[in-house]
């Protein structure tokens, strides 16, 4: 029954998280027993007078069982944090990692399968326009990411979200959505389809709202820590400065989780945001062993052989070529290969990531 009452607590409009892990603590965690208590025995959390007086007053119009039964028609799984469980088999199936951080969920619902014997996770999040630039990144790294079976973790928005959650789709690794609303509907609709092929390819989608909860503004701060207590690391793609990509990596490092990010072009908007975080000590990611080596999984078991990735375009072939036998630098590479200093740049940025080059210093490419 803890479960049942623990969903109930959660419909409570003026109950967060903190909130209900301090009603519940004078009740020795028992949720049915925080549920029935009178106002007297609830005094004995410390909760302010109004937030308990709201909590009488709404919980006389809710039904806890009526509640759990919606659960069940839809099929959403509820996991309780352990420290509130008193089924060892729901509080298994929390997230280890998730019930580490700070300011965990009491509870979480769950669609499809979190892959406990999958541990390495990514969350990755960016820019919702993305860039041609942040795409290529997307379309490359996290693909070779999914192919070494590393679970990735992101929001389901529209933009780097999508790309993100599609190439693991197309890497057939599970993949894992957190939303900021209730498990009933999928915000935003234009990802229906994306929602249900995560589910069909045996990923999952979260949330810690409970039903019947819209996509409010306000949620998705709240909603960010998730997707990164729910990983090892936190990869930024793009952002700019007022990005809510930023939000998900300031809740990393309160996690005491790495951030990564990717470098950009300094004259653009959409990676100020990602450069700020590197000047501010957020590993610099620049090809796929930088992730490797930040997660130490470069001899981890759970990493497996990828097939050699190799020149994409015409560009990168001419290149590739120039610096397959000795090492060149730029300014000769671009006298070379006759194109703009900006598109051989960008170019070269993407083979780095591909790893299909190496940066020698002082401007000296050689290929791998």
């Amino acid at each position: 029954m803890q479960p049942v009452y623990i969903n109930a607590l959660n419909q409570i409009s003026t109950l967060g998280p903190r909130r209900i892990f301090k009603l519940l603590f004078p009740f020795n965690n028992r949720a049915e027993d925080t549920w029935r208590a009178s106002h007297s025995e609830l005094i004995k959390s410390g909760l302010p007078k109004h937030i308990l007086e709201k909590f009488i007053s709404e919980r006389n119009h809710i039904d806890p069982e009526s509640e759990w039964l919606k659960l069940k028609k839809l099929s959403i799984n509820v996991l309780c944090h352990p420290k509130i469980s008193s089924e060892p088999l729901l509080s298994n199936l929390y997230p280890p990692l998730l019930a580490q951080i700070p300011n965990p969920p009491p509870i979480l619902y769950q669609k499809g399968s979190l892959h406990p014997e999958l541990p390495i996770r990514l969350a990755v999040v960016g820019a919702r326009k993305i860039s041609s630039y942040g795409q290529q990144i997307i379309a490359d790294i996290i693909y070779q990411l999914a192919l070494q079976k590393i679970v990735i973790v992101s929001g389901l928005a529209i933009g780097t979200d999508s790309q993100a959650h599609q190439m693991a789709l197309k890497a057939h690794c599970p993949t894992i959505a957190v939303l900021a609303n209730g498990l009933d509907q999928i915000y935003p609709i234009t990802n229906y389809d994306l929602a249900a092929d995560i589910l069909a390819d045996d990923g999952a989608i979260l949330s810690e709202f409970p039903l019947g909860t819209p996509a409010w503004r306000q949620n998705f701060p709240q909603r960010n820590r998730l997707i990164s207590g729910l990983a090892q690391a936190t990869l930024v793609i793009e952002a700019t400065l007022k990005s809510g990509s930023l939000i998900t990596a300031s809740h990393a490092l309160e996690q005491n989780r790495d951030v990564f990010a990717v470098p950009g072009n300094i004259y653009q908007s959409n990676y100020q945001g990602t450069n700020n975080l590197i000047k501010q000590g957020a590993k610099p990611i620049t090809n796929i062993s930088d992730i490797l080596d930040g997660l130490n999984l470069h001899n981890s078991n759970q990493c497996v052989t990828t097939t050699k990735v190799t020149p994409a375009s015409p560009i990168q072939q001419k290149i590739y070529s120039e610096l397959l036998n000795e090492p060149v630098f730029i300014d000769v590479l671009i006298k070379k290969i006759g194109l703009s200093p900006a598109e051989i740049n960008s170019t070269i940025t993407l083979m780095e990531i591909k790893g299909l080059i190496k940066n020698n210093g002082g401007g000296q490419y050689v290929a791998l």
